[in-house]
């Protein structure tokens, strides 16, 4: 048995726990320490497209003021990140819980619709990831060049639906 997989393992893992420590400092309000944990992960994770993506829009969001404080997620933005913090970590069912409950509130939120389709397609319910991908294109037409390079829909290349969604 190969030890790369598992070195790709912790290597993500790795990458997860440097995601974490972005979110922690951004909601203590420690900006310096969040761009640092972001510096980090754009210069020791770059292969981990997908978290360094996720990453980068968690940076660019901006928290509201009350960032302070701890509990479950009281606005959309905060459900989102408990969503992308969720499906780094490999819970998808919260992850799906927490996106489904964004889109509820703001059903126009692109960020949210390709999370949702992230969930899907590692959940291998192909139909799903690709109307929620659909979704996303929809409202972020950036996102039809993004997705064809996301290792998440890997599994989805050469499907015609996925083709047809990401095309441009």
């Amino acid at each position: 048995m190969s030890k790369k997989p598992l070195a790709d393992d912790r290597r993500r893992e790795l990458a997860t726990e440097a995601f974490a420590k972005l979110v922690r400092a951004a909601f203590k309000g420690e900006a310096d320490k969040a761009k640092e944990a972001l510096v980090a992960i754009e210069s020791q994770f770059s292969d981990e497209v997908d978290i360094l993506d996720r990453a980068r829009r968690f940076g660019a969001m901006g928290l509201n003021k009350d960032t302070g404080r701890t509990g479950r997620p009281k606005n959309a933005s905060e459900r989102l990140l408990s969503g992308v913090i969720a499906l780094n970590a490999g819970d998808l069912d919260l992850a799906e819980k927490e996106v489904e409950a964004v889109l509820a509130d703001q059903p126009k939120n692109a960020d949210a619709h390709y999370t949702l389709a992230v969930v899907r397609a590692r959940r291998e319910k192909t139909d799903e990831a690709i109307a929620s991908l659909k979704a996303a294109c929809a409202l972020s037409p950036e996102r039809r060049a993004q997705a064809p390079l996301d290792g998440e829909f890997a599994a989805l290349l050469g499907n015609p639906a996925f083709e047809a969604v990401t095309a441009a």
